[in-house]
């Protein structure tokens, strides 16, 4: 739309056509240019002209160019869009645009909004609500009765508040205030009010509502008469088109009306000689052709198959083979892998999880690697953690690990470091992870022992206690936890010679946990070192019980002899030795002909293997079932172990995945079936409405129904044919992928099988030094036994004076070993009756805190 303005009159250019905007139209020179154009050079007039023009008034003046101008629009108007296109002149094949000859032709009326209107559908209407006639009436019968009555006078507001134009009471709920910026300059700042008045806006008068209760009115309802239906458009043909696409079509450029005003403020006005001289120029239509149409490539609607398919997250089961598939292409190769590490994550198919997100996160594809990393993180099992502790070691852009994973990726490093031996390293991480994180508690464990193993032992302490105290106000307990902070807070206590702390947290241990056996034997060092022989020699006697039959503990018997040692109980100090060779040195023997005679570390694995399937109570390949048990219990292994039992769960669940496919493909087949019922129904229905006429308004929806349910059923097929080629190729996948399982139970195998090697090796010098070590313990018996014995002659006094001689050889043991009952409850808090038989105390205590801390550290 133009507009022209005139002397306070506009003129309206409509341009109405399939083609109006295809082609900017331009126009050159202004109406000044124009109006001296006509008053300048090229205007020749004469004095008798110029006289009879200055007898003409400005209202004929301007009246005159209006209707030049009106003819001028005329004319360009049938140029381009009446009968005769010839009088538009330029090369249609290019070349400099020319200008239009003005072409004077008659304009005929246009009849389309006429025809529009008889098109309409006719609505035809009673009057509705009241009459005028009825209106009146009540107005009169309310002026013919008395006043109407005033209950209430109705009350002003009291609020004096600012209004606005409409008067309604206005208040801002903030105040603007100036201050000086660092910079120097003043700033307007709004500050809320504190406090907001109360708004009172008054009462309105109450008037009596009896008075107009007798009024009564006749609701008219409006009555439409049915709709015309509106004519289709007319349709064009191809050939038409073209001939509107070859027609050129120039439009004026828009007057400046700032420089309009500007002339008729001087007083010149528009006239046919400044219209005339508007240069019109043409442009030429951009050429165009159709993009040609790519089909998409089978690779790609298998790609986007996949991703409509599993749009919700929930369905990996249905595509992990086609993207096995995909990922094997080229260009789908990035695209493809981390779609299926993600199924994979989700599935708990961990190898090839693992797999393809390392490399999409190594690839650092921003698009993907972000998700790629939070996926990976949140459930990942343990022996992954040192090589997904590298990859993201390795990350050079770090913006992209998600915020909301950061506590994730904390942990998973920090026990990657601590696995690596790189303490530092886990302490930084560990520390990173927020008490908001469900792995807060671990982590907060993690960094106590990364602590302690970096000989940070005040550290670690500080750490372990503050977590124990923040468990306890968040009431979060957590047995495991709560055993595992007890034995290491025990140990470092004991290591800084802090015995009695020490032993109250040995006693924190839970005797249901791992860990127990060891930290009362623990416990008992701490007992002698802090003179409560009777209480270690209690609790190795718990340990000697027949509840630990199957335990492996040879260091019990060593503080159970320092024990009786310490008191002088010499008898019973020796007792504890003998005991201890006689059960132990059988078994150093068996262990020394094993190990020479099995050099394979799987021959270990094996011996672990086939006790574990015999009966608890049986030695299996000559070696004691309490070694093969300790064996078994060493943590290396036990952690290779649970890798190993995970893998083969995961491989329990490909066998499931084509089962699931299989009964989606029936369910798929069902809902096709009662797709395909359906149209039947809606033929039949079509075929019986060609002989009944009632049900041809129902025709309309059951062809809809039909068109929709031919599409249901073809995305049915479609869906059908994807599930069966992805069941297919997840056959591949569950084979390559087993394979990788296998190789990868295989290499955890050979871990656990040298971690039982090292550890049966360890066990062997173990007894081999407590054995040697009795030696030198059977030489403090004789030597303090002795002691004693000259200590008695020379007229010292002793708890038991009536000793047997010392030339008499006793050919049994005289103290009995304890035969009566256990209670359970009881186990762990025995203590021992045997007196202290000491003249003096302290001959064994230096001895026994240095080997005591060796041991403790091991």
């Amino acid at each position: 739309m133009r507009h022209l303005c005139v002397g306070g009159i506009t003129v309206l250019l409509m341009i109405f056509g399939p083609q109006a905007f295809a082609r900017p139209l331009e126009a050159s020179g202004t109406i000044q240019e124009a109006m001296r154009n006509s008053s300048g050079e090229g205007s020749v007039q004469t004095k008798a002209g110029a006289k009879n023009q200055a007898s003409e008034s400005t209202t004929e003046k301007v009246e005159k160019a209006w209707v030049d101008l009106k003819a001028k629009a005329k004319t360009l108007w049938g140029s381009y869009f009446g009968d005769s296109p010839q009088s538009v002149t330029g090369n249609s094949g290019g070349g400099s645009p020319q200008a239009v000859a003005a072409k004077p032709m008659v304009v005929q009326p246009d009849n389309s909004v006429a025809e529009l209107k008889k098109e309409l559908p006719d609505y035809k209407t009673a009057d509705k609500g009241f009459s005028r006639s009825e209106v009146e009436q009540a107005k009169q019968s309310i002026r013919n009765e008395q006043g109407i009555v005033t209950l209430s006078p109705g009350r002003k507001g009291t609020t004096d508040l600012p209004l606005s134009q409409a008067g309604v009471p206005k208040y801002s709920f903030y105040e603007t205030k100036s201050e000086k910026q660092k910079s120097g300059k003043i700033k307007s700042v709004k500050i809320k009010k504190k406090r907001v008045p109360l708004l009172d806006i008054g009462e309105e008068e109450t008037i009596s509502a009896q008075q107009l209760a007798d009024l009564t009115f006749e609701v008219k309802r409006p009555v439409y008469s049915e709709a015309k239906a509106l004519k289709e458009p007319k349709h064009y043909s191809q050939s038409e088109v073209k001939t509107w696409l070859t027609k050129k079509i120039a439009d004026l450029r828009a007057f400046d009306e700032k420089e309009m005003r500007k002339g008729l403020v001087d007083g010149y006005p528009v006239t046919r000689e400044a219209v005339d001289k508007i240069v019109l120029n043409e442009k030429e239509i951009a050429e165009f052709a159709e993009l040609p149409v790519k089909h998409l490539s089978q690779e790609e609607q298998d790609m986007l198959t996949a991703l409509i398919v599993n749009r919700s997250g929930k369905n990996c089961h249905l595509v992990i083979g086609l993207l096995d598939n995909l990922s094997r292409q080229k260009e789908f190769i990035e695209e493809a892998s981390f779609h299926l590490g993600v199924c994979a994550q989700k599935l708990q198919l961990y190898s090839q999880a693992v797999d393809r997100l390392t490399k999409v996160i190594r690839a650092e594809e921003p698009t993907m690697a972000s998700e790629a990393i939070a996926v990976l993180v949140m459930d990942l099992p343990r022996e992954y953690e040192v090589r997904v502790t590298r990859v993201l070691e390795g990350l050079k852009n770090k913006s992209l690990i998600p915020e909301t994973s950061w506590d994730d990726v904390n942990y998973v490093m920090a026990k990657g470091y601590y696995d690596q031996k790189k303490y530092q390293k886990a302490e930084e991480h560990a520390q990173a992870v927020s008490s908001k994180s469900k792995r807060y508690v671990n982590a907060r464990y993690l960094l106590g022992i990364s602590q302690y193993a970096g000989n940070k032992m005040k550290k670690s302490i500080a750490t372990l206690l503050e977590l124990r105290q923040w468990m306890e106000s968040k009431s979060k307990g957590d047995k495991n936890v709560a055993s595992l902070m007890a034995i290491n807070i025990a140990r470092i206590y004991f290591n800084i010679g802090d015995f009695k702390m020490s032993l109250a947290e040995y006693k924190k241990i839970g005797k249901d946990h791992p860990v127990w056996v060891q930290g009362l034997i623990e416990q008992g060092w701490a007992q002698v070192l802090l003179d409560d022989n009777s209480g270690a020699i209690g609790n190795m006697h718990s340990l000697h019980s027949p509840y630990f039959k199957a335990v492996y503990k040879p260091e019990s018997y060593v503080v159970r002899s320092i024990g009786y040692l310490n008191i002088c109980q010499y008898a019973d100090a020796y007792k504890s030795l003998a005991r201890m060779e006689q059960e132990y040195i059988p078994w150093l023997q068996r262990v020394d002909g094993y190990v020479k005679t099995h050099s394979s570390p799987a021959d270990y694995y094996n011996t672990v293997k086939n006790y574990l399937r015999s009966p608890s109570g049986e030695n299996v390949d000559n070696l004691p079932y309490q070694v093969i048990r300790e064996m078994g219990r060493s943590r290396d292994f036990l952690n290779f172990q649970t890798s190993i039992n995970d893998k083969v769960d995961e491989g329990e669940r490909y066998p499931e995945i084509p089962g699931r496919i299989q009964r989606e493909i029936n369910n798929v087949k069902v809902k096709m079936n009662r797709s395909k019922n359906r149209l039947a129904q809606a033929d039949a229905n079509l075929n019986k409405a060609k002989s009944d006429s009632s049900l041809i308004k129902h025709v309309n929806e059951w062809k809809a129904q039909k068109r929709n349910e031919r599409d249901i059923i073809v995305g049915y097929q479609f869906l059908l044919k994807m599930l069966g080629k992805s069941k297919s190729r997840f056959v591949q996948f569950s084979a390559a992928s087993n394979k990788r399982l296998g190789d990868e139970k295989y290499a955890l195998r050979q871990g656990g099988a040298k971690a039982l090697q090292a550890r049966l090796k360890e066990m062997r010098k173990e007894m081999s030094q407590y054995i040697a070590n009795n030696e030198l313990l059977r030489y403090e018996v004789f030597s303090g036994a002795g002691e004693n014995i000259r200590y008695q002659v020379a007229g010292g006094a002793t708890a038991t004076p009536n000793r047997i001689p010392a030339s008499v050889k006793p050919q049994k043991i005289l103290n009995w070993e304890f035969d009566g009952e256990y209670w359970e409850d009881e186990i762990g808090n025995y203590r021992s009756r045997a007196k202290d038989n000491c003249p003096q105390k302290g001959k064994v205590s230096s001895m026994v805190k240095k080997g005591a801390q060796v041991l403790n550290e091991k």
